[in-house]
């Protein structure tokens, strides 16, 4: 997998723990101004809460993952184009 690739799962996840929250957000709207039942709502919006603070934890350990993953990538890349400068010194001096 390249830095390209792992940058675009970053925003992918990043992009639905957004989508999550604002769903959380908008069901609290709902629930608080045309429920019926607001204690079940309030009950199903806690549970929704916790599922989406579980989830959060989740993806934000998985995010730094691929973040050390970005950087050994880069690391790596550094390296190689040094070995690769290194070689072409030393043919060119020979």
């Amino acid at each position: 997998m390249n830095v390209n690739q792992i940058k675009t799962r970053i925003l992918i996840l990043k992009s639905i723990d957004t989508i999550l929250v604002l769903c959380l957000i908008a069901a609290a709207g709902y629930s608080f101004f045309y429920a019926t039942n607001k204690e079940m709502m309030l009950l199903y919006c806690l549970i929704g809460l916790y599922l989406v603070n579980a989830l959060g934890k989740y993806t934000s350990h998985k995010i730094a993952m691929m973040h050390i993953q970005i950087d050994l990538l880069e690391r790596e890349k550094k390296k190689e184009q040094r070995r690769t400068l290194m070689k072409t010194r030393h043919t060119i001096v020979q």
